[in-house]
């Protein structure tokens, strides 16, 4: 009897530390789970701070420029002429053209406003004059006390000096 009743015994430890194992084994597999699943919620709640962090240091960036940009546009609006201090852009044109001995031909085009933005005011100008005294001219042109875009400049050399053309725009104060 004592070895069936050892072996019974033994049956029933096995059966009963079969039971715990089966169960310790279900709940590391569920507290597995649960630990992958809060690292995955986790991962992606510092991938979203991380986000918002960025975007939060763009907005003060962009409140700094902001801030900076209200003190330019203060600046635009006492440096750039009204629309009706233009018609002195034409006189400083000739003068620049005077004073370095460029023959010139100048005449206003479109006006161009935008809402919020420096008023334009087209301009094509003909030149004829030697290299250095045009290049100096447009440099000087560039240089005054407006602002001035110049685009496509055209020289081309005919017989003893130069001649060119250039279109440009000159910028006002406007919906600044």
């Amino acid at each position: 009897m004592t070895n069936r009743h050892t072996v019974v015994r033994l049956t029933v430890a096995s059966v009963s530390l079969l039971a715990i194992l089966l169960t310790l084994g279900g709940f590391v597999f569920y507290a597995a789970s649960r630990v992958s699943s809060a690292v995955a919620t986790t991962v992606a709640e510092r991938a979203a701070l991380a986000a918002r962090d960025a975007d939060v240091s763009l907005l003060l960036a962009l409140r700094g420029d902001a801030e900076q940009a209200v003190v330019y546009e203060s600046t635009l609006r006492n440096v750039l002429p009204t629309y009706d201090q233009l018609y002195l852009f034409g006189n400083e044109v000739r003068r620049l053209a005077r004073e370095h001995a460029v023959d010139i031909s100048f005449s206003f085009g479109k006006t161009t406003e935008v809402s919020g933005e420096p008023g334009r005011v087209a301009f094509s100008l003909t030149f004829r004059g030697s290299y250095t005294a045009i290049t100096s001219f447009l440099s000087s042109l560039e240089s005054s006390m407006y602002f001035v875009s110049l685009s496509a400049v055209d020289i081309f050399r005919q017989a003893e000096e130069f001649r060119g053309s250039t279109h440009g725009e000159v910028f006002f104060t406007a919906g600044v």
